[in-house]
């Protein structure tokens, strides 16, 4: 009779044990699944960044603007180029972002890229690459630029109009320094043509005018070839 006893009490001093730990187990399951959705942000991210880091958020695949941004190239002092590679880098960087982009998404834009380069760079590039874009957004404002087909006339208006714009957004040292040489040939281009189609001037005075021309042209374009302008 006792030795029966005994074994019932073994038994139930089994079972109570399994129970224990299935609960056990049970439990530490529950916390570790449920810690998979109670993650929080640090709230000193939460506080500029409220929106979580998710592509749900985030309609843009920085990994595209990134690889394109990794060309820029910085000078002997770490700080940021400017000058027409840059201009091409950044338009390929603007063309993986979605074109209606509200503040709150440049915004992020913006924080990405200055993690991209060391120091100041990052910064300096963040900013030039929001103004780039905002510049972007205004000018599609203006269709047709590089193939107008309704007269040189509107067609120089419409240029003077793109570098006013640029001006407007990037300032005119940024401006000059992606866009200069670019700028300077166009403007030689509607100056030889003037010259060429002005009734006014004798043969002999058009060949004059577009000598001169062509020295002022020359002299300012190896400018842009002694070193290109770094953005301060």
């Amino acid at each position: 009779m006792q030795s029966t006893l005994k074994k019932i009490a073994l038994i139930t001093l089994i079972l109570t044990v399994i129970s224990f730990s299935s609960l056990y187990v049970e439990s530490k399951r529950n916390v570790a699944d449920n810690s998979e959705h109670q993650w929080r942000q640090p709230q000193s991210v939460s506080v500029k960044y409220p929106l979580l880091i998710s592509k749900h958020h985030w309609p843009f695949d920085y990994e595209l603007v990134e690889l394109a941004l990794q060309e820029v190239k910085l000078d002997e002092e770490g700080a940021l180029l400017i000058d027409a590679d840059t201009a091409d880098v950044l338009l390929r960087a603007v063309a993986e972002l979605p074109v209606d982009m509200d503040e709150n998404i440049l915004q992020r834009v913006m924080f990405l890229t200055t993690k991209g380069l060391p120091g100041p760079a990052g910064e300096q590039l963040a900013l030039v690459l929001r103004n780039f874009f905002r510049y972007q957004q205004a000018s599609t404002e203006i269709s047709g630029l590089d193939n107008v087909t309704v007269g040189e006339v509107r067609s120089e208006h419409l240029f003077q109009q793109d570098v006013a714009l640029k001006e407007l957004y990037m300032g005119k040292e940024i401006t000059a320094g992606l866009f200069g040489h670019k700028h300077l040939v166009r403007s030689y281009l509607f100056s030889r043509r003037k010259v060429n189609e002005n009734s006014d001037l004798t043969r002999q005075q058009k060949k004059q005018r577009l000598a001169e021309l062509e020295g002022q042209f020359q002299r300012k374009r190896k400018l842009f070839q002694i070193s290109p302008k770094k953005n301060t």
